[in-house]
């Protein structure tokens, strides 16, 4: 190629990544065959939907951290004084991730490949472009057991890759976050590996609490997972395969496939190939509630929006509410802090046990107190029942000394005076597991119909405790499930569809 056209292409290159990848770039495929850099379709998706802050939750092998190998490298070699740094969890994946790196630089063509003054096992730096001019860039990788990695050095671009198996995540990502330059790029991406860090960091970024965008790519968008069915082979599906098959419109050689990865990792695969960001998660904890049951909901509720969502989400609808029907409702009070617990308000058809509306957010307990107070008015005056414990009291007290609320509930309890009545839910060691122990029967059977899917997110890290008790697993949250197990024990106590015997202040 002539030197004209050569800075024509450099240019281009330079402009369009996608061209310089899948033109340009080489990878070892499944095969253990050379070939160009092909996006893949979760490639493709994460090239459109990427930002600069990005924490990526993936099934095993999709692609992801070829991709950032690529987009990083085409920063280093095309932006001067440009400083990449990708962090992974053992040696070898560290080896495997910059070997791939060095085949990318090794097969450019002279005109756009950069003069080198180090190339060894752990970085390359670059003194030129191809044209002679400066470039004063630095390619570098290293191992997560390294604590003080990246601490202290200028970095442009960030790849912390299988965050979750870091030995001590929280102290690299921030030593390194710390280093980054302005304007610089982030990306952690990771299979899952229990509760930690990499958990907590992406509920935060789905939450919207944090400055990452949350990317997640299931086993079924890779589409060379499946298994090529025999000629004449017909396959007969359970009602879990039917449920998914519905769901994420699955072919049979992707069932197939599915099964025979199931019987090779067991309990394992829902954290190496998940079908939804939740399951992932789940391989650790004893669960209060029939995990198999939530699951099949989950897939069920994925794609099921709220009919209205009001006060910048944090008030959904799921049915709006209906002359001559009868509402109850059960609230979990928190201290209202932008970091802590969350206010839920959750009402339900008292007939039907059918979740119609949710608060879910973070208030003063005053304000917290107005607006269930405004929305359980809307739900034909429904009645309700405010935990009494902690930041409760205050809750009541605005409910009925300030706004006058007059459908608030009144529990029996015949600790206190020979089965008075005191205002509000009480919580304590024996009338809480009769409200779990009500609203697990209640999901297993089917009677109590589900609408919101974080409810049935909480409900699957809600788990028994080592002395027996039950609760929000570490770095969850357990308000929704508290809201729906009070509101169920009104809506008993006040008659349902149910005809459930209900004993009042055990």
């Amino acid at each position: 190629m002539k030197e004209e056209e050569g800075r024509a292409e450099w240019r281009r290159c330079n402009n369009d990544f996608l061209h310089f990848a899948e033109k340009w770039l080489w990878i070892v495929n499944r095969r253990r065959k050379l070939q160009t850099l092909v996006l893949n379709p979760v490639q493709h998706l994460y090239h459109k939907e990427r930002s600069r802050f990005d924490i990526v939750l993936k099934a095993r092998k999709v692609g992801i951290s070829t991709y950032k190998g690529a987009e990083f490298l085409h920063d280093t070699i095309f932006v001067a004084n440009t400083n990449t740094t990708v962090i992974a969890h053992d040696l070898d994946t560290t080896v495997e991730l910059f070997e791939r790196v060095k085949l990318f630089f090794q097969r450019l063509p002279d005109f756009l490949k950069p003069k080198v003054k180090r190339n060894n096992r752990r970085e390359l730096v670059f003194t030129q472009n191809a044209f002679a001019e400066p470039l004063n860039s630095r390619y570098l990788v290293g191992t997560a057991g390294n604590y003080e990695f990246g601490r202290g050095k200028d970095i442009d671009n960030l790849h912390l890759s299988e965050y979750a198996f870091y030995p001590k995540p929280e102290k690299i990502k921030m030593g390194a976050a710390q280093a980054l330059r302005e304007g610089g790029k982030i990306c952690i991406e990771s299979t899952a590996n229990g509760f930690n860090d990499f958990r907590d960091e992406w509920e935060r970024a789905k939450r919207g609490e944090s400055r990452f965008k949350a990317h997640f790519f299931p086993w079924h968008a890779d589409e060379t997972y499946r298994a090529k069915l025999l000629e004449g082979e017909k396959l007969r599906l359970s009602d879990e395969e039917i449920s998914l098959q519905k769901a994420y419109s699955l072919s049979l050689e992707q069932i197939k496939w599915l099964r025979e990865r199931k019987k090779e990792l067991r309990g394992k695969f829902p954290q190496e190939f998940p079908g939804n960001d939740m399951e992932a998660f789940l391989s650790s904890g004893r669960p209060v509630f029939d995990a198999s049951k939530l699951k099949e909901m989950m897939v069920k509720l994925e794609r099921k929006k709220p009919l209205e969502v009001r006060d910048s989400g944090q008030l959904k609808i799921w049915k709006r509410p209906a002359s001559e029907t009868e509402y109850v409702a059960g609230a979990d009070c928190a201290e209202g802090l932008p970091e802590g617990d969350y206010d839920c308000c959750a009402v339900l058809d008292k007939k039907t046990w059918e979740e119609v509306a949710e608060l879910h957010g973070r208030w003063p307990p005053h304000v917290f107190a107005r607006k269930c107070r405004d929305l359980c008015r809307e739900y034909n005056n429904a009645v309700l029942a405010v935990e009494r414990n902690n930041h409760g009291h205050s809750v009541l007290n605005t409910l009925r000394n300030q706004l006058h609320y007059q459908y608030l509930y009144h529990y029996r309890s015949y600790d206190r005076g020979g089965g008075r009545r005191i205002l509000g839910w009480d919580t304590n060691s024996r009338s809480k597991p009769v409200m779990i122990d009500d609203l697990d029967e209640g999901l297993r059977e089917g009677l109590f119909i589900v609408n919101d899917e974080g409810f049935v997110r909480e409900c699957l890290t809600y788990v028994f405790d080592e002395k027996g008790g039950t609760g929000a697993q570490r770095g969850c949250h357990d308000d929704k499930v508290v809201a729906r197990a009070i509101a169920l024990q009104v809506a008993k106590e006040v008659g349902g569809a149910c005809n459930a015997t209900f004993v009042r202040g055990v």
